[in-house]
């Protein structure tokens, strides 16, 4: 089995990425931990799923998702799912997650949406929180690459492939 894994992951619009980043930045350094683009994973594979992006992005029926946010999460035990905004679940959301898993059907990632503030922070004190907006709008689709071992490293070696803006499904240069 390869170490690496792909993800889906739904990026927030511009208006909301901007003030996500900010505390993911912000958090990061607090912890001494890595910053992140901030982001909604939709999926993860251990399959070599790249190629399938292209051909999945056009066939998309949707423009835009509108997720609320219902809580914000504190868990020391988890590097990943360390401190998070927990999103509310939508039949849009479902959809698009069953469509994605046409792409690797013998994956068993469950869908969790969620958004991460920080990673494998030891304590949360003095951390910022997202309080710009109740919900959270993805305008954008974007496929990467990882470490399948949750650690410092790992985020460090996050690699975006490529990106695609979903109201106009064109190609977004990193």
């Amino acid at each position: 089995m390869s170490s690496q894994k792909y993800s889906i992951w739904l990026v927030p619009a511009k208006e909301f990425l901007i003030p996500l980043s900010k505390c993911v930045d912000y958090n990061s350094f607090i912890s001494q931990q890595p910053s992140f683009t901030p982001h909604m994973t939709l999926f993860t594979s251990e399959q070599e799923i790249f190629a399938d992006f292209d051909t999945f992005v056009a066939k998309l029926g949707c423009e835009s998702i509108s997720l609320k946010i219902e809580s914000l999460v504190k868990n020391l035990d988890s590097y990943y799912m360390n401190y998070y905004l927990k999103l509310l679940k939508t039949k849009e959301l479902d959809k698009l997650f069953n469509k994605v898993k046409e792409i690797d059907l013998g994956s068993d990632y469950q869908l969790n949406p969620h958004i991460s503030l920080a990673y494998g922070a030891n304590n949360h004190d003095g951390f910022l929180t997202y309080n710009f907006s109740k919900e959270i709008v993805f305008d954008e689709i974007a496929i990467m690459k990882y470490s399948s071992v949750g650690s410092t490293n790992a985020v460090l070696d996050f690699k975006i492939l490529k990106s695609y803006n979903l109201q106009t499904r064109k190609l977004i240069k990193y």
